[in-house]
């Protein structure tokens, strides 16, 4: 069964994307670089995307991808971090480099 207002946020969530990555067999064949790590399939898919995008960040909710990219951090061109963390390091760093005395 469809999920229609799941599918809706989608669609909304697409019109505004800047970037759109289309799959090429570069990225298929890195995701099976990614996947023999361990990763499950729909992950290293995402991870492929987003290095071959070369985006700043891949942030995630799932502990478990978090933990098993921290172990093989050296082998992703790209970091992932959990959204609040992330979040709450970006703004410690900004307010770190802000000279505003007030």
């Amino acid at each position: 069964m469809v999920n229609l207002d799941k599918l809706d946020r989608i669609r909304k969530l697409l019109r505004v994307a800047e970037n759109k990555i289309i799959l090429t067999d570069e990225i298929d064949k890195r995701s099976q670089e990614i996947e023999k790590l361990g990763f499950g399939l729909y992950d290293s898919f995402h991870i492929a995307c987003a290095e071959t995008a070369k985006v700043d960040v891949l942030l995630t909710t799932d502990d478990r991808l978090l933990k098993k990219a921290i172990k093989y951090s050296h082998l992703l061109k790209v970091t992932l971090d959990n959204p609040v963390t992330w979040l709450m390091n970006t703004f410690v760093l900004k307010g770190n480099n802000n000279n505003d005395t007030n």
